[in-house]
């Protein structure tokens, strides 16, 4: 009879626990009251959990997934609950740039190299633009033209060191 009982409450247990594992990722699906994440198209799993992600991400081939989903589904795919895949050039300077408001994720906390960080990593606003204000000098047209030559002189001596090396 006691055997009996905790085997009933161990049922009980598992199911409580996976009815709580589901409404963890359905509940805020369908609550989102903006529709954030039903306004993209992609593989279904990846609406509410990471698993398609890093499933394709360890499987090797995820630039050939990606390529297919782009193919099937458009210019912007979920990959992941809050991860858009985004092909489409003219994109690039309203989610990247410089004045956006978007925030870089987690994933750049990756490539930190010390404490202070570089401006690739720099995810605060305000830090990006202190480390930007000091390099764009550099950057501006006037620099960028009279270190061209610079820059095309050791491309020719890469190419040659490659033809060099090919025959």
């Amino acid at each position: 009879m006691f055997l009996e009982i905790t085997q009933h409450s161990n049922t009980h247990y598992c199911a409580a626990a996976g009815a709580l594992l589901i409404a963890y990722y359905l509940v805020p699906y369908f609550l989102d009251p903006h529709h954030y994440r039903r306004r993209f198209s992609g593989p279904w799993v990846a609406s509410f959990s990471a698993s398609w992600l890093a499933n394709s991400a360890s499987s090797g081939k995820h630039y050939q997934q990606l390529l297919q989903l782009h193919d099937k589904y458009g210019k912007f795919v979920r990959i992941g609950p809050n991860h858009i895949s985004i092909a489409d050039a003219d994109a690039l300077e309203v989610v990247y740039g410089h004045s956006s408001g978007t925030l870089k994720s987690e994933f750049y906390d990756a490539f930190h190299n010390g404490e202070a960080g570089d401006i690739f990593n720099s995810r605060e606003k305000a830090v990006h633009t202190m480390k930007r204000k000091r390099i764009a000098n550099i950057f501006s047209a006037q620099n960028v033209v009279a270190f061209e030559p610079r820059v095309r002189a050791h491309i020719q001596r890469f190419c040659a060191q490659l033809d060099m090396r090919c025959k």
